[in-house]
């Protein structure tokens, strides 16, 4: 039980001892001792989120477990911004042992002033705000609040005793994996962390990958990892990001900030090694696993022990050409077609409910690319059309505008019935909006503006410029609108 005058003189605690330190000091050993002084019975700690989970404060955490149990831990953010960037975990401790360990998660107040908190007397001047800032983590902590999710003691491992790590919903998505052929990684691939050398010369780093570059850097810090074709590349820290290697440059080796993975295992491809990183599964498992609390590290040895999903054999066969659609980051002509290749239906592949549910993430994930890619196109022609528009070319906006709403519409229905965008080449813009409407997707007034736009294109049509037919720049500008309407609802 924590009262709001306990968890103010908490703070006040915190504030005497130095804060954001990342390696262990005697400062911070200093201030976990007078915290279980100042209140032997139920201590309150706050630490940055680091010290609850990374190997090199164990240490402090075993003093702190030799006497006592957890039994509410809760992240508080960078409570101490601008001072620091550094989140911090708050733990209610006790003597007795608990059945369950609270967790949850506050984020601290966006309305806190931006000053210093180093300074005690400003964090004086702000002890009434704090206080109403901080009611609901009392409440939380007194039972009258039903945030977050519980785990057993037995259920929590208090060398990472982080939120994030005992988050249900990451433990759930992992351990749904083991329930399945599955491997760990370290049982499918080489795990290599490269180390530098004395050498200079070609380095291939995460932005050379970005950038489509196969030479890299010509004068970097060399290491001891050649690269090869088909290695798969791991950023180490920071935001979990993968790059598959293809084409090198002979003699690049991989940066030091990588972790590089050699397949050796013929149940699995680097394609689909690659698809699994970006998929649910292993954003979970990287979620639950890093640490760190200013840059977010994967180690080496959680790495490892990932849980990797044995593909069934048609979904490895599908994963070369999801990862060409998907994930390859090279400029192609014709990236639209190779997203059509790259579809498929998820029934089709497998019948094992986590296969599929996988599966179906990556159907999902190549949905939202192909829908990322339409939208550059159209925007670089609703560029065009505003360009006719302000040159005052009123019929080319309306011609312009029917290509471009008959294009969007034709690639929704071959979306929406799973089918090639080449089999619907000779239905008629009339009937595509028919269908749409038929289905509740174009709900009018989007319907009617549809069918407008179709019949103002026609403005071309011999017949209509024989009448003599005049475009004002108001009609222009209804059409328009329209368009960009119906383009939002189908890309946002």
């Amino acid at each position: 039980m924590m009262s709001t005058e306990d968890l103010i003189e908490t703070l006040r605690l915190r504030l005497r001892f130095p804060i954001g330190l990342r390696t262990e000091r005697p400062e911070q050993i200093g201030y976990v001792e007078a915290c279980l002084s100042t209140r032997p019975d139920n201590p309150i700690v706050i630490l940055p989120v680091g010290y609850w989970e990374s190997q090199r404060h164990k240490p402090l955490r075993d003093h702190i477990f030799d006497d006592y149990f957890p039994t509410h831990v809760a992240e508080i953010g960078p409570i101490w911004s601008p001072a620091t960037a550094i989140p911090f975990q708050l733990v209610l401790l006790s003597k007795t042992r608990p059945d369950l360990v609270h967790f949850a998660k506050f984020d601290p107040p966006a309305t806190l002033p931006k000053i210093d908190f180093r300074n005690h007397g400003s964090f004086a001047d702000l002890e009434l705000q704090m206080q109403g800032a901080f009611d609901l983590l009392t409440m939380w902590s007194q039972g009258a609040d039903s945030d977050g999710f519980d785990r057993s003691l037995d259920g929590v491992d208090r060398d990472r005793l982080t939120v994030h790590f005992h988050d249900p919903e990451f433990a759930a998505l992992s351990q749904s994996i083991e329930t399945q052929p599955f491997a760990r990684l370290g049982e499918l691939v080489d795990v290599i962390r490269p180390r530098r050398t004395n050498q200079t010369g070609h380095v291939i780093r995460a932005r050379d990958l970005r950038e489509g570059k196969t030479s890299g850097t010509p004068d970097g810090p060399m290491t001891n990892v050649p690269l090869r074709r088909g290695d798969v590349l791991v950023m180490s820290m920071g935001k979990f990001e993968t790059f598959l290697v293809e084409d090198i440059d002979d003699g690049a080796t991989a940066a030091d900030h990588f972790v590089v993975l050699r397949c050796h295992d013929q149940r699995i491809s680097p394609e689909y090694l690659v698809t699994y990183l970006n998929s649910d599964f292993a954003w979970a498992y990287s979620q639950r696993h890093t640490s760190g609390a200013v840059i977010q590290r994967l180690s080496k040895r959680d790495l490892i022990a990932m849980p990797v999903l044995i593909p069934e054999a048609a979904v490895l066969r599908q994963a070369e050409a999801v990862y060409r659609a998907v994930l390859d980051r090279k400029a192609t002509a014709d990236r639209l077609s190779q997203i059509a290749d790259a579809r498929f239906k998820v029934e089709e592949l497998t019948d094992t409910s986590i296969q599929a549910y996988f599966m179906t993430s990556v159907a999902d994930m190549i949905s939202e690319q192909k829908a990322q890619y339409l939208k550059e196109i159209i925007d670089d022609d609703i560029r065009e059309i505003d360009a006719c528009r302000k040159a005052g070319a009123l019929k080319a906006c309306m011609v312009l505008s029917g290509s471009v709403l008959e294009a969007v519409l034709l690639e929704w229905v071959a979306e929406l019935q799973g089918r090639k965008l080449t089999s619907l080449a000779s239905s008629k813009l009339h009937d595509i909006i028919h269908q749409l409407v038929e289905q509740g997707v174009l709900i009018d007034p989007k319907g009617e503006n549809a069918h407008h736009i179709r019949k103002q294109r026609n403005v071309v049509h011999p017949m209509r410029m024989l009448k003599n037919e005049k475009l004002t720049e108001k009609s222009v500008d209804d059409v328009l609108n329209m368009l960009k309407d119906i383009i939002h609802l189908r890309f946002c």
